[in-house]
């Protein structure tokens, strides 16, 4: 015979448990998630999925209810953090298209370049598109070395004599960060 339980009862233990939780929120997801929504969903949590699978041979309803609403938060709290990792689309390089700068000393070649650079990019191997993104769009120093890097690199030699970007033209894109500030997502497909 099933036990009827008052949730009613356990309502300040569903408060504690719903503001650990809320407290451990990212600062973005507390904006719009209330301690009153999740007291609200804890409550649900407690009545209609706690309360049906309590046994009470196995364990007391407080422990088990506290148990199991720390493990629900737990996993709320997994959601958004993954949510937080993963939230931002991965946009291909390909799909970046140029706009024009205010600036009229450097602005003709930088259009020039980044021209060239999308003509590159328009015929190049995924390697060497990963390359690219690694030297051009990457703060980080890598080491570049192995088959694959020497490969990419023959691949940009070779495509860069066919377009006409000289090495000065590429070096100048590696110092200079105001054609990569301009860059916008032309019609984008974000890659999953």
């Amino acid at each position: 015979m099933a036990q009827r339980i008052d949730v009613q009862k356990y309502i300040p233990l569903i408060v504690k448990k719903a503001v650990w939780a809320w407290k451990r929120l990212p600062f973005q997801s507390r904006n719009w998630i209330s301690v009153d929504d999740l007291i609200q969903d804890g409550i649900l949590h407690a009545k209609y999925h706690v309360a049906p699978r309590f046994n009470s041979r196995k364990a007391n309803f407080l422990t088990f209810l506290n148990v199991s609403l720390e493990n629900h938060f737990k996993l709320f709290l997994n959601e958004q953090y993954t949510q937080k990792r993963s939230g931002c689309p991965v946009y291909p390089i390909a799909t970046c298209k140029y706009q024009i700068a205010d600036s009229p000393d450097q602005m003709e070649r930088e259009v020039q370049a980044v021209e060239m650079l999308q003509k590159i990019l328009g015929e190049a191997s995924w390697v060497l598109k990963l390359y690219l993104e690694r030297w051009l769009f990457t703060k980080a120093s890598y080491h570049m070395r192995g088959p694959k890097f020497y490969e990419a690199k023959a691949e940009l030699l070779f495509l860069s004599s066919r377009v006409g970007l000289r090495r000065d033209d590429f070096a100048f894109l590696l110092q200079t960060d105001n054609w990569r500030r301009r860059l916008t997502l032309a019609r984008y497909n974000p890659v999953r």
